[in-house]
């Protein structure tokens, strides 16, 4: 058996003298698998079975490596046999749901628990049994509360043991160098304006639920308040969903700028070429955006979707496996079951204020291992927003990147691309092809180490000059048709976003549909308007082309478009379409409420 390393030692300590039971915080990587080996071994040899409960099979088979090689004469076994003649058994979360582990009620087991964080409720039942006297649950970070933890969680593993954080794991030298790079990015005098208004609509909200509603000013309790006026009616629930649809405006602006997407262009085609690379680009939208403009500069990327196949799932996981597949496009929480083995530049274009979130984000690609290539975590933020670390509002990626960054860089976007011309040359020896960006004055790369990297929100120097590449046109009616979930007919999407002409609409329209974007249909006689289905909905081109199509013909031709409902809806299958949306768009086609067409 392996050595445990001091924070091993202490944690694993620490849950004996708590009896056995608890759950140990550690950051992926850090080696908790180890830690429950040192738990199973010792269980074995008192004479306890042991159960060990894994999300899937890409991490049963990183528990299977590990206990070979520390118990080789061990039985490992499985739960599906009526043989006890195992000593441990290692099974993901789908076999014991189907196999139920209450059945044992006889072994008084340890039970190990690997990812807390990634089962569903319905897991929980089936797996917490009573029977089990010695209880080990892992997790890199659980979070302070919310249902599962405080009404499961808690109650049956007792205490929450510290274990490895990234600050204890680069103390310790067990991290890969990481430099962090902030990109300061300007809105358009047009987003600016939303910005401000999105903003002055939260504060607004913010101080009519706090002064007439009683919502605390703590913000977990503020935002907890919120979401139970959410559930109500009245105007307490009014303001409540006025505020949170506030907060999604202003975080879909700050995801979708054109400035972002225009960082994404700048990045060197050479880097991405040598480099695996996953980039969190938040919604949907701005996900296929971002790879919308990869692609054009020649650069194939991924993405995960919740309607991908098994078959789709797997291909996706080989390509990254092989380094086949460079560069990777993250949609809001990161999907774990999708493994980015090779992962060592990552850019962030939206962030969660979720600290949980934010460190399964990061464990994308910073390494556990210090022999490992310098790793680089570029962070977009827009100046002068809540992104901006000058804000001091982006407290859980602050704290996050203090705790790992070797060094801390700021710049600007010809400056990035210089950076990271020098840092492909440097760690790998590659060749780079050049790019305009390599001629950008030095001074337009600004480090600083980590104490001091947020005293300021000015940089001491003069960026480069910025040379500004246009976005897609349609970005504005993708955020738009986003916001009407993701069906919508095109006048009323023209009217949001100020677009009169219909000639200007339909070329804004053709160009999504040629980015894989969005799928539309002329609904006909007697109207020459369009139905608009993002892609965001899921599904394959030609799934969404049909439910399109059969989405069109009932909003404009069925003579019922209530009772003929069921009937599209089963035409749409699996589509994330929303049945309340689809009578919205029938009734403004026929000039009505939607009430009033019910």
């Amino acid at each position: 058996m392996r050595v445990l390393r001091p924070w091993q030692q202490a944690a694993y300590d620490e849950w004996i003298r708590k009896g056995r039971s608890g759950i140990v915080e550690a950051v992926t990587g850090a080696g908790k698998t180890v830690l429950g080996v040192r738990a199973a071994i010792d269980a074995v040899e008192a004479g306890s079975p042991v159960v060990i409960v894994v999300p899937d099979e890409n991490v049963r088979d990183r528990w299977l490596a590990i206990l070979e090689e520390a118990m080789p004469s061990c039985r490992i076994g499985s739960l599906a046999t009526t043989s006890q003649s195992w000593q441990v058994a290692v099974l993901t979360a789908n076999t014991v749901v189907r196999l139920r582990t209450a059945g044992l009620s006889h072994l008084r087991a340890l039970l190990v628990i690997d990812d807390l964080h990634r089962y569903g409720a319905g897991f929980w039942p089936t797996a917490l049994a009573e029977h089990f006297p010695y209880r080990l649950g892992f997790t890199d970070t659980l979070p302070h509360s919310g249902h599962i933890v405080d009404s499961v969680l808690r109650p049956y593993f007792g205490s929450v043991i510290a274990g490895c954080d990234y600050a204890r794991a680069r103390t310790d030298g067990h991290l890969a160098p990481v430099t962090v790079v902030h990109v300061g990015l300007e809105l358009t005098p047009k987003e600016r304006a939303r910005l401000n208004q999105a903003q002055a609509l939260i504060e607004r909200e913010t101080d009519t639920l706090t002064g007439s509603y009683g919502a605390p000013e703590r913000s977990e309790e503020f935002h907890g308040f919120v979401e139970q006026l959410r559930r109500g009616r009245g105007s307490a629930a009014h303001h409540a969903n006025r505020y949170v649809q506030a907060l999604g405006d202003r975080a879909t602006l700050l995801a979708e700028c054109r400035a972002k997407m225009d960082l994404v262009r700048s990045l060197p085609i050479g880097v991405l070429s040598e480099t695996q690379t996953v980039i969190f680009a938040g919604r949907a939208v701005a996900a296929g955006t971002v790879a919308q403009a990869l692609g054009a500069s020649g650069i194939t990327a991924a993405m995960s979707t919740p309607s991908m196949t098994p078959e789709q799932r797997s291909a996706l996981a080989a390509g990254l496996r092989d380094r086949s597949t460079r560069v990777f496009v993250e949609q809001r929480s990161p999907d774990e079951s999708v493994l980015v083995p090779h992962a060592e530049l990552g850019l962030f274009l939206a962030r969660s204020h979720d600290r949980a979130e934010m460190i399964r984000r990061l464990s994308r690609f910073v390494k556990q291992t210090p022999a490992s290539r310098p790793c680089v975590v570029v962070i977009g933020y827009v100046v002068g927003s809540i992104e901006d670390p000058a804000s001091g509002t982006d407290g859980s990626l602050t704290s996050i990147v203090h705790q790992l960054a070797d060094n801390i860089v700021r710049t600007d976007v010809a400056g990035l691309a210089q950076f990271l011309i020098e840092w492909v040359r440097q760690v790998g020896g590659v060749a780079a092809e050049k790019d305009p960006a390599e001629t950008a004055s030095p001074s337009a790369v600004h480090s600083a180490a980590p104490d001091d990297a947020y005293t300021d929100g000015v940089d001491d120097v003069e960026p480069a000059e910025d040379v500004a590449v246009d976005g897609p046109e349609y970005i504005d009616l993708l955020d738009q048709l986003t916001k009407l979930d993701f069906v919508a007919i095109g006048d009323e999407v023209g009217d949001l976003i100020g677009v009169t002409d219909p000639r200007e609409l339909l070329e804004q329209v053709h160009a999504a549909a040629d980015a894989g974007l969005l799928t539309y249909r002329p609904l006909g006689e007697p109207t020459d308007d369009l139905l608009l289905l993002s892609a965001a909905v899921g599904g394959t081109t030609a799934t969404r082309e049909q439910a399109a199509t059969a989405i069109a013909h009932w909003a404009a031709e069925s003579d019922d478009p209530v009772s003929d409902l069921r009937a599209v809806m089963s035409q749409v299958g699996a589509l994330a379409v929303p049945p309340h949306r689809l009578i919205q768009v029938a009734a403004f086609l026929r000039g009505r409420t939607p009430s009033g067409l019910l």
